[in-house]
Formats: C-alpha cells, sequence, structure tokens
C-alpha cells in the first residue's frame, strides 16, 4: 500500500492543489468534537451546492470522529508517553472530484493487527458485498464493547463508494502506532 502521507514536501505540495476546508491537530474531547462538527456542517453548507452530498460529507465525518472518541484510550496513552499529547488528527479537504478526509489517532500496537484485519477485509469487498455485510451486522444487533456493532468502518466505505486508504506507523520506542484514514468523497460515490 502507498503511503498515505509518503513525506512532507510531497504532502504539502498536494495539499496546495486542494481547499482546506478544516484542519485539527490535538487532544481530544467530547466538546471539542462537536465544535469540530458544528464547523464542518456549517462549512459544507456554505461550500457545497449538492445537498446529497453535503449529507454524506456530514455523515461520514460523525462516524469518523464518532470512532476517534470511541477508541481513543488518552489515559493510556499519557502513561506511555509523558509529554502534552496531540492525540488526533482531522483533515476535510475540497478537492475537484468532491472531498477527502484524513483522521489520525494513536492505537496501541496490540488493537493494530484486528484492525488491520477488519480495514483489509472491507477493502477486499465489492461495493455490494460491503452494503449486504452491513445489513446482516443492523440484523444480528451484536455489539463490541465499545458499544458499536462494528459498523462504523462497514458504513463509511458504504457511504463513501471507494476504497478506504490506511496506513500504521509505529511509534518508536513506545508500544503505539499512529494510524491514519484516509476516505474520498464524490458526488458519484453511490
Amino acid at each position: 500500500m502507498i503511503s498515505i502521507l509518503d513525506n512532507s514536501i510531497q504532502h504539502y505540495r498536494s495539499l496546495q492543489s486542494k481547499n482546506i476546508v478544516l484542519a485539527y491537530k490535538g487532544s481530544a474531547s467530547n466538546e471539542l468534537l462537536d465544535t469540530i462538527l458544528s464547523i464542518v456542517d456549517n462549512k459544507i453548507k456554505y461550500l457545497e451546492p449538492h445537498a446529497k452530498l453535503r449529507r454524506k460529507v456530514y455523515t461520514i465525518v460523525v462516524e469518523l470522529l464518532q470512532n476517534i472518541y470511541h477508541h481513543l484510550d488518552i489515559k493510556t496513552l499519557q502513561e506511555y508517553i509523558l509529554e502534552d499529547l496531540d492525540a488526533i488528527l482531522f483533515l476535510l479537504l475540497k478537492t475537484d472530484e468532491g472531498y477527502e478526509i484524513i483522521i489520525g489517532n494513536y492505537i496501541a500496537q496490540k488493537d493494530t493487527i484486528a484492525l488491520k484485519s477488519r480495514l483489509e477485509s472491507i477493502c477486499r469487498m465489492s461495493l455490494e458485498e460491503i452494503k449486504n455485510t452491513y445489513r446482516e451486522a443492523l440484523n444480528n444487533g451484536e455489539f463490541s464493547a465499545k458499544g458499536g456493532a462494528g459498523l462504523g468502518f462497514l458504513d463509511i466505505a458504504r457511504r463513501s463508494g471507494k476504497q478506504l486508504e490506511y496506513q500504521f506507523e509505529k511509534v518508536p520506542d513506545r508500544d503505539f502506532s499512529f494510524f491514519t484514514l484516509k476516505v474520498k468523497i464524490s458526488l458519484s460515490s453511490e
């Protein structure tokens, strides 16, 4: 898989050709994520003339931020990383084709294998298989220890209609990786 952020200069140049709608790097709290959602909602209403695409972007942003909030273990991170922690990354870009959302957060190394396996499984599915798997999971009604039915990434892939791009970058000398996920959304995504 090609690295999402191959190197800083290349990434910076690619961002120059895109409209940054919102960028955030820092700590996470429920109030902060609500504020990000409010800003995204207001900016998308202003920028995007297509109501369907506005709803799709907003719904995916909600799912991504909920995923970050519910799976980010700040207490454990602070035990291992003693400095002030910039725990999350959120970037919403408007492109010629639609939108890109890039999120990132720290994840315990022991949890990367299961998450990578889940994402690889979703990436191997066709859009029709994703939709069917999503419906089956909804009908089964099984919930994880974090409260969800494991539907988050399926729902994101289903709504975006695009391949999810991700990477795990090991934090040197720590039992953590930085997980990055990129989601592309276009009006034609069905």
